[in-house]
């Protein structure tokens, strides 16, 4: 698989990367910071730093079924991602690691906000 980055506003392609899997991408989501890129595979959320030429970071794994969303906390230290069995997970995008706990907000106070 190849995946082309195009830039949005002229529309020019900036960078092309070759992909070891042949499973089509239907959701990619950039990092409010815009540092990282986030897409989607049949059990996997995979993160690239873009400043390093999308170098593959973090495998995001725990998924039964094909993940159809990605969201991003507003720091970028966090994804979320849905999938079609409905799980609703959330990773720590520097460890790539499963977040079981999480808090929610509540008044603004502690927990993590998408």
């Amino acid at each position: 698989m190849i995946i082309y980055i195009y830039d949005a506003n002229s529309l020019k392609n900036k960078y092309k990367k070759k992909e070891k899997t042949q499973i089509s991408i239907e959701e990619m989501k950039n990092s409010s910071d815009g540092k990282y890129l986030a897409t989607d595979t049949i059990h996997h959320v995979f993160i690239y730093d873009v400043g390093q030429k999308y170098k593959r970071l973090k495998k995001m794994k725990g998924h039964k079924s094909r993940v159809t969303h990605i969201d991003w906390s507003e720091s970028g230290d966090y994804s979320q991602s849905n999938s079609t069995s409905y799980e609703l997970l959330y990773h720590d995008v520097s460890t790539g690691r499963h977040i079981f706990r999480y808090l929610l907000i509540l008044n603004g106070t502690h927990g993590l906000m998408f």
